[in-house]
């Protein structure tokens, strides 16, 4: 680290422009791997706006570096949890890399492989699901490109830009699409790991998460289960080495294994360890951890449920509901979608405590929130609104309710739930919320 310290320093005296920008991110990649994120950003942002001179002076020599680095200042952003700024470097730095790319493909296809990944990464955190596929899809394709002729460098490129094109497929409905995808990357990254060529195990644990919810969503619930082990044990082993990295992962995994074996006491102390992992996370850092809290609470609360212990079950839905509240108020185009799913758990806990008239207003609420996604993410979310208004209607409608009384609801909610998001566009940003919503 000081030799690097030194080395701007040195080039900051000599006023040695282009030196300087390189060894400000060779600097900033140590702060990134001592841990040091926020001065690697600072450190990085510098770069980027010297390499942006350099660039403008001579677009020849310096466009691939300037793609390069905000390559690094996405990733930065990214692990800061600025999203919405991390995506427009995203943007930019795939449509530079094109650029190069196009001009010198050997040199930079693999930083427009680079680049794609992190934009999909940014595409999926602020809820752009159908943007996010093409763009694994994309990066994908270049990796295997990549493989073809140095499989020693890309292979671990292609391995994890399978497991995010399995998650984005998962996320799309592509369940056995996304067992494919995820199985291959489970493969090529436990071929690695027992080559020893590198610590493979983080990205073989979240391969195996992505596949555990695959296989469960596609029918095949003990592969499911099986794979989710093999995550929560690889992140166990990860989190006990260091556990400021690894916990948040733990905590996911947790709650991953925890959907598998609901209705079990193993499932239900599976998912309350996740609970309170995640609980200790939000406390600490409450903007990066409390959707994982929100998740967990819920899932927690669904095999509290299955047990029958529905008044507990109760309390952790409503905080898993409120909490879904608050984030979808700061940001809905993330946290609509779990808030639809935790209200959907609170509308079954407060049925079965026999409190209907409740139960009938959160489900209606969720129902609207499906219906605001199909407006503003258009073939998105259309099967999953239409299965849940069917689900509500079918609930509801042999007790107290005929049709016109739950469509009567269901309107009710859809103007409440535009009457909540004009409330939050008052206090934001309001076009682009919705926008992105």
């Amino acid at each position: 680290m000081a030799p690097r310290r030194e080395a701007v320093q040195i080039h900051r005296d000599l006023d040695a422009a282009p030196e300087l920008a390189a060894a400000l991110t060779d600097l900033a990649a140590s702060l990134r791997s001592l841990g040091e994120h926020d001065t690697a950003l600072a450190t990085t942002r510098e770069a980027v706006r010297r390499y942006r001179d350099l660039a403008g002076a001579d677009p020849d020599r310096h466009s691939g570096d300037l793609a390069r680095a905000l390559i690094d200042l996405g990733a930065d952003l990214r692990s800061a949890g600025a999203h919405e700024d991390a995506l427009d470097t995203a943007r930019e730095a795939v449509r530079r890399c094109r650029d190069v790319a196009a001009a010198a493909p050997a040199r930079h296809r693999p930083d427009l492989a680079d680049a794609l990944t992190g934009l999909g990464a940014d595409l999926r955190e602020c809820g752009a699901h159908p943007d996010a596929l093409e763009t694994s899809r994309e990066a994908v394709q270049l990796y295997r490109d990549l493989v073809a002729n140095d499989v020693e460098r890309h292979g671990p490129d292609l391995a994890r830009a399978l497991a995010d094109l399995g998650a984005d497929l998962r996320t799309g409905g592509g369940h056995d699409d996304a067992v494919v995808a995820c199985r291959e990357a489970v493969r090529r990254f436990a071929e690695l790991t027992a080559t020893g060529t590198g610590d493979h195990r983080p990205d073989l644990a979240r391969a195996h998460t992505v596949l555990g919810a695959a296989l469960r969503e596609s029918g095949d619930y003990q592969a499911g289960i099986a794979a989710c082990r093999d995550a929560v044990r690889l992140y166990r082993e990860l989190a006990a080495a260091d556990p400021d990295r690894h916990t948040p992962d733990l905590a996911r995994a947790l709650t991953q294994l925890g959907i598998g074996l609901r209705a079990s006491d193993e499932g239900l102390a599976v998912a309350w360890e996740a609970v309170q992992l995640a609980r200790q996370l939000a406390a600490a850092d409450p903007d990066r951890h409390t959707p994982d809290l929100a998740r967990a609470l819920a899932e927690a609360g669904t095999s509290l449920r299955g047990l029958g212990a529905q008044a507990e079950a109760l309390i952790l839905t409503s905080e898993a509901v409120q909490l879904g509240r608050d984030l979808a108020a700061c940001n809905p185009a993330r946290h609509v979608a779990d808030l639809a799913r935790a209200l959907i758990g609170l509308s079954a806990g407060l049925r079965a405590l026999g409190r209907r008239p409740e139960a009938l207003a959160h489900e209606g609420e969720a129902v609207a929130w499906w219906w605001h996604l199909t407006q503003h993410r258009p073939g998105e979310f259309d099967e999953v609104y239409r299965e849940a208004q069917r689900r509500h209607f079918h609930t509801f409608s042999p007790y107290d309710h005929d049709p016109d009384d739950l469509l009567t609801a269901e309107s009710i909610a859809r103007s409440r739930v535009l009457a909540y998001l004009a409330g939050v566009q008052a206090e934001a940003a309001p076009e682009d919320e919705l926008r992105t919503a």
